[in-house]
């Protein structure tokens, strides 16, 4: 698990008995995850920056969730093609990378297309599912990536209903879960390189929007001890 969070994802694993690591650059994320939100874990808590783990990491997973959406951005570093290709290292032959990244799929498509173009030049295969309704809002929102080598899969979504899901989260899980989403052909995409990444540039207002929606949407309360 790269990117820590409130370690929900984590102990959700752990929780079935798969062991999991967590590699997050600030410790004081580890430490709110611990006081605030019960946080613990059988695996390894590194703390370090994802890109030098994925350099110089030795093991193999079967699964790397890769979620360090800040609120604001993706660090761009861990999206271009190289750090694509480290992430690709990392896993066990029929190992799955699981992407969560904030995009577009109706408008400014240009930086969304561009992430999974890039992916599709380290992984045979690249779905797209995002985690709202298309057909409602701006088309821009949470998607979930997986990506992986080999035939195409078709996983078992019944086996989610099984699964414990928060109830304000239950609705649509259930119902967005088994939909993909196909960038149509031609549309306008790069490969994202070290060299050049300009996802803080043409993503901007997406930026914007994520703002907007925070104020919108948190008690004031909160926003104030925050600040």
């Amino acid at each position: 698990m790269i990117g820590l969070g409130a370690g929900v994802v984590p102990r959700w694993y752990e929780s079935r008995g798969i062991v999991t690591d967590v590699v997050d650059i600030d410790p004081a994320v580890v430490d709110f995850a611990k006081t605030y939100f019960g946080f613990s874990l059988q695996g390894d808590i590194v703390i370090q920056d994802a890109r030098y783990f994925l350099r110089t990491s030795k093991k193999a997973y079967d699964h790397v969730i890769l979620d360090v959406f800040t609120g604001d951005t993706t660090p761009a570093h861990l999206l271009s093609v190289e750090a694509l290709q480290l992430v690709a290292r990392r896993l066990t032959p029929r190992g799955v990378l699981g992407l969560n990244l904030v995009g577009s799929i109706d408008r400014y498509t240009f930086m969304t297309a561009s992430v999974v173009r890039t992916l599709e030049q380290v992984f045979d295969q690249v779905e797209i599912h995002p985690t709202f309704d298309q057909r409602l809002g701006d088309g821009s929102g949470n998607l979930v990536i997986v990506a992986y080598q080999g035939e195409k899969r078709v996983p078992d979504f019944s086996l989610a209903r099984t699964a414990e899901v928060h109830p304000m989260a239950r609705d649509i899980v259930y119902r967005q879960l088994n939909k993909e989403f196909r960038c149509p052909p031609g549309t306008p995409a790069i490969v994202l390189t070290d060299d050049y990444n300009p996802i803080d540039f043409y993503d901007a207002w997406l930026r914007e929007q994520v703002r907007k929606d925070i104020i919108e949407g948190t008690d004031w309360r909160i926003l104030i001890q925050s600040s």
